[in-house]
């Protein structure tokens, strides 16, 4: 994003300026829907990053977002948060920093935060839909109420331990669990 943000801002910041503060904005993105969720999200790696076993799962998902803007609306806020920050630095002759981002007061970067927060909101709302919320690393939202799926054997049963060492079990079928139990168990 540190390249994007030089290839189309009218004030650029220096290019780790950028990254550190893309990278602290993330930070806060995670924080802020760990802090508002309970569910789960899942990363999607690229198929060159799962191990070879591996290779032949996929997110199934029931809720696919269209590859437009809004799918990329963490990027899109960052980049402008970026630029506020460059502009803001050279208004008042400082460096631009981590900290002088989190000192500025200006309501368009006070905006921006918000829609920050709002999408933290959002992706913790589409993790309350039975399933998981898939994105890309970058926070690109591909979509929701997604299941583990592929080549993988079909589970029907599940042995949960009884006791520490799982000397004592107790069989369970799996019809009784959600979306998201039931992708990890054939996952495992």
């Amino acid at each position: 994003m540190a390249n994007e943000h030089r290839a189309s801002a009218r004030v650029v910041l220096d290019e780790r300026v950028a990254a550190d503060l893309t990278g602290h904005l993330a930070q806060q993105m995670v924080k802020r829907i760990a802090a508002t969720m309970r569910s789960s999200i899942m990363a999607a790696p690229s198929s060159s990053a799962l191990p070879t076993a591996s290779r032949n799962v996929t997110f199934r998902r029931s809720y696919t977002f269209f590859d437009s803007t809004p799918r990329r609306r963490f990027r899109s806020l960052v980049l402008s948060i970026l630029e506020a920050v460059a502009e803001h630095a050279a208004a008042v002759g400082r460096a631009a920093t981590v900290d002088l981002y989190r000192a500025i007061t200006d309501p368009r970067i006070a905006e921006l935060d918000e829609g920050l927060f709002e999408f933290g909101h959002l992706i913790a709302s589409l993790a309350a839909v039975d399933g998981a919320v898939v994105m890309t690393k970058r926070f690109e939202i591909l979509g929701f109420g997604a299941e583990i799926a592929g080549s993988l054997p079909p589970v029907t049963e599940v042995r949960r331990a009884v006791d520490l060492e799982a000397d004592t079990f107790v069989t369970e079928l799996v019809d009784s669990v959600g979306t998201r139990h039931r992708s990890a168990y054939r996952f495992c």
